[in-house]
């Protein structure tokens, strides 16, 4: 049942089984892939596409991909900011997510901002072969520009496959889902504008697919996750120690917050193991980029470095 791409939104909650004798299927087969940008030009008939921070598809096996641009992008009329995406399966969950900044766009006379835009999806093996699946899409700073100047009304209201009509030009869709058993794909913008001279610009921004295949199943009595260590340090591009930086954790469903210390230490000392996190450290004055930890165990030497050529200015 591993297919392509498809994308999320609204987290599946694992149910808490706990009586005697009741099973829950643990995830054997996965897929997963998550893209910040996926764009398409067809200028007479011939399209050319581009895909950046494309993970690529993950392993049957599951495991965990990652892939950034740390610096952003400038391609033709569309530009961004950082692009971070990932993509993991490991236990009874597989799980995306792709989030792109300071997002700007022009074709057809239209202009499109955003200061953020996310997906995320995921899909549980929550009950025997019943695969539960579901994502969601977060954007911000979200402004339309008609080719006269005019603002075009562009709220996201939360609800799946929003759509925004450009008249006879196109159409933008927040929240676009497609989902079918076991998988979900989720695009958090879609962009399709056809311009005056025929020339049709189809861009999909920040997208997120899911897939799982459950296909065997664990008593639910087994011993409860053991909570174990996450530790180490953030440093800036000489390896010193970067104080005050924020720290957080997250495996698509809970976020552990922190703070780095004088030296650059910080420490989050009840991570459930047997988990795949995602860390980011974040500070006025540099960029770092995302790190990927499968937390089998403590783990106390976690290094966060800066971005090269990504020092921030004071």
């Amino acid at each position: 049942m591993i297919k392509g791409r498809t994308l999320f939104s609204l987290f599946c909650l694992l149910f808490a089984l706990t009586a005697a004798g009741v099973s829950k299927a643990d995830a054997q087969l996965y897929s997963g892939r998550a893209t910040g940008i996926n764009s398409t030009v067809t200028i007479n008939g011939n399209p050319t596409n581009t895909t950046v921070a494309d993970t690529c598809p993950l392993s049957p096996t599951g495991g965990s991909h990652i892939a950034t641009t740390p610096v952003g992008l400038v391609l033709g009329t569309l530009r961004t900011g950082p692009i971070t995406s990932t993509t993991s399966g490991a236990g009874n969950s597989s799980q995306s997510s792709s989030t792109v900044q300071d997002f700007v766009f022009s074709a057809g006379g239209y202009r499109i901002l955003a200061t953020s835009v996310a997906s995320s999806s995921q899909c549980n093996c929550c009950t025997p072969t019943q695969p539960q699946c579901g994502g969601r899409t977060t954007i911000t700073g979200l402004a339309v520009i008609d080719p006269s100047g005019v603002p075009v009304t562009a709220v996201p209201n939360g609800s799946v496959n929003q759509t925004i009509s450009l008249g006879t030009a196109g159409s933008i869709i927040i929240n676009e889902q497609v989902s079918a058993p076991g998988e979900i794909t989720v695009n958090a913008l879609h962009i399709n504008i056809t311009g005056s001279n025929g020339t049709n610009t189809n861009v999909i921004v920040a997208s997120s697919h899911s897939d799982i295949d459950c296909l065997a199943t664990t008593p639910t009595n087994s011993p409860t996750a053991a909570k174990v260590k996450v530790a180490g340090r953030v440093l800036d591009l000489n390896g010193r120690g970067v104080s005050r930086a924020t720290v957080t954790l997250t495996n698509g469903e809970n976020v552990l917050t922190g703070q780095t210390t004088s030296t650059g230490a910080f420490t989050f000392a009840e991570v459930e193991s047997g988990e795949t996190y995602i860390l980011q450290a974040s500070s006025p004055y540099y960029s770092f980029s995302p790190v990927v930890l499968n937390v089998l165990d403590e783990i106390t030497n976690v290094e966060v470095r800066a971005s090269p050529a990504a020092a921030i200015l004071k």
